[in-house]
């Protein structure tokens, strides 16, 4: 018994000495408490408006996606036609939680899906705002066709990187305070979205501490002076009741969002709180004297935790994620899960230069990943997302969806960036297939019309007077007697011929295309080096298409002798835009075809005329 005790008695003092330390504590503790709680309840205060702000913000934001959503619904719709527009938002639905969805024309037109028009928003603010390609939210509200006070959100509806309307949707007063109404000490508090001259926007469904007629709180309280983007505790009195505002900048609008208290909820929050860590203080002294049973069951555990860890890193395996962590500080990347395929070590942390190594094996077509993570130290950002190509073990790519969050602290320093790493390969790859499939001939597997005509309308609305570009338009010459005399089958073979022909002519970075059924097309986009012979190059693509198709066919019976005409025209002498390019390329074919068909000829207009 002795010996035991002998044994233990380092552990026995310990204990003694930690419980008289902890009983010392407790009585200065008991003083000093309630100034500390009544602190800590003001910062605490101050930190829950930030939170439910965010959470309003973030309720915003939900909602503008859901109105993005009902975009796709209008790109190909001509919204200068308003029965095309009044026909495609009566045949939606309404989402979310707004009254009613709309949309709008670039001349302010609206129509909702109810039927019914919001009148003509040309000169409101956040219309003018979402036409130039932001979402935008009404600075107010405003009244609608019904005559309710409503907000607006408004995203744009955007062609070819051109914006061509908005579609907008609008919350009615209860609607905005179901939006506002978030927790906030539960029952004691009333929340409110102000502007910034004090105007009640929205308020939650309670409203025993402030009037339910009040339309502006700064007739109770002086204004807040809010500098620096900070939040203010305002003590304030209505009738009997002593209250507290507590006010946060939105970062919309200069709005802030206000959580009105009554005075009691820090004081009998002091008081609470000042019991309960007295008892957790005698609670904690108690606890330490199980102290060493609790290390011996622990270590006992460890087993069963060690197991437990290993099924997790399993499952992060399987799932094909990969979990990290960039510590700014120690310049330091920890990752964890299925990394086998992008770093070929077992070990799981990272120094900046190996970070820099892991990064180097990102696509080049996807570097704005890369800029990003690398920039995210100095610049604003919070997150950082998007899908990207990395090179694996392999020598193979594959596609990774990245969300992360960037933690910073009080002054705004990055000092953490988490997130995960999801292999999507497989989804990427056949949406990408489907794409394809979209803009492909299904015949020739070279792009269809529609989008021959993008790939080309898209270089033209970047090309400046320097720039050199040419339009081939290749027509097959008599090719109904190849349809005729040896079958469609043979036609078929043809065409898929002639395709293979053009893009051996042409080379990866130009297009080309089946644009009718006998007609096909290109676009050549010389480089630097390539202007320099200019219209020399432009000449022999056009000798080697005439050359490449002229081609005999036979069956046992019969032969049919397959050859092209082929129209030039030259960017910018012959046209800066898509449709005026093809049509002078298509003057100088159909010259050829006049004049004995199987040769080229490139527009101009002493010849062709204007």
């Amino acid at each position: 018994m002795f010996k035991t005790i002998k044994n233990q008695l380092p552990t026995i003092v310990a204990v003694l000495f930690t419980i008289i330390i902890l009983a010392g504590t407790l009585f200065w503790f008991n003083g000093s408490i309630d100034g500390l709680i009544e602190k800590t309840t003001r910062s605490y205060l101050t930190e829950n408006a930030k939170a439910v702000a965010a959470v309003f913000n973030t309720k915003l934001d939900d909602q503008l996606v859901m109105l993005e959503s009902q975009v796709r619904y209008f790109s190909d719709i001509d919204l200068t036609d308003y029965n095309a527009m009044k026909s495609t938002i009566m045949s939606t639905k309404g989402i979310g939680a707004f009254k009613t969805i709309g949309v709008a024309n670039s001349a302010g037109t609206t129509i909702n899906y109810n039927g019914m028009s919001s009148g003509n928003i040309l000169l409101e603010p956040y219309f003018k705002e979402a036409m130039t390609g932001v979402n935008a939210i009404s600075d107010t509200t405003t009244v609608d066709e019904e005559g309710d006070e409503v907000l607006v959100l408004a995203v744009p509806i955007k062609k070819q990187g051109k914006v061509e309307g908005v579609v907008f949707g609008t919350f009615n007063k209860s609607i905005l305070g179901s939006l506002v109404d978030t927790v906030s000490f539960a029952q004691s508090g009333t929340n409110m979205l102000l502007t910034e001259d004090g105007t009640v926007l929205a308020r939650s469904a309670s409203t025993y501490l402030v009037d339910a007629g009040t339309t502006n709180l700064f007739s109770y309280i002086a204004r807040p002076d809010i500098s620096g983007n900070e939040e203010s505790i305002i003590h304030f009195t209505n009738g009997t009741k002593d209250l507290i505002a507590v006010l946060t900048p939105v970062g919309l609008h200069d709005w802030y969002f206000a959580t009105v208290l009554p005075q009691s909820v820090i004081s009998e929050q002091t008081s609470a709180i000042s019991n309960h860590v007295i008892i957790v203080v005698l609670a904690v002294a108690f606890a330490f004297v199980l102290l060493f049973v609790s290390i011996l069951y622990l270590l006992k555990n460890n087993e069963t935790i060690t197991k437990s860890n290993e099924r997790f890193k399993l499952v992060t395996v399987e799932s094909q994620n990969i979990i990290f962590d960039y510590d700014f500080t120690k310049r330091q990347l920890t990752l964890d899960g299925n990394t086998e395929n992008i770093v070929q070590t077992d070990k799981n942390t990272f120094t900046r230069e190996e970070t820099l190594d892991i990064l180097d094996k990102i696509h080049s077509d996807d570097e704005g990943i890369k800029n990003e993570f690398l920039t995210s130290q100095e610049n604003s950002s919070t997150t950082i997302s998007g899908e990207f190509r990395m090179k694996c073990i392999d020598g193979s790519y594959s596609w990774f969806r990245l969300k992360s969050t960037v933690i910073r602290s009080n002054d705004g320093k990055a000092v953490q960036l988490v997130g995960s790493l999801v292999n999507v390969d497989e989804q990427m790859n056949k949406e990408l297939r489907l794409i394809h499939k979209a803009e492909t001939d299904p015949l020739t597997g070279i792009y269809n019309k529609g989008a021959f005509y993008d790939h080309v309308q898209e270089k033209l609305s970047s090309a400046s007077d320097s720039d050199l570009f040419a339009i081939y338009i290749i027509d097959l010459d008599d090719f109904k007697s190849v349809n005729d005399n040896l079958g469609h089958a043979m036609g078929d073979q043809v065409l898929s011929d002639v395709a293979k022909k053009l893009c051996i002519v042409f080379s990866d970075k130009d297009c080309v295309g089946r644009i009718g059924g006998d007609e096909f097309a290109a676009f050549l986009s010389l480089s630097n080096d390539g202007r320099k012979l200019g219209r020399s190059i432009i000449e022999n693509k056009a000798k080697a298409i005439c050359s490449q198709i002229q081609e005999t066919y036979r069956n046992r019976k019969k032969s049919v002798n397959v050859s092209s005409s082929v129209g030039v025209a030259i960017y910018p002498s012959a046209g800066r835009d898509y449709d005026t390019l093809y049509k002078n390329a298509d003057k100088a074919l159909y010259k050829i075809k006049e004049n004995g068909k199987n040769a080229y000829s490139i527009y101009s207009e002493e010849e062709h005329g204007a």
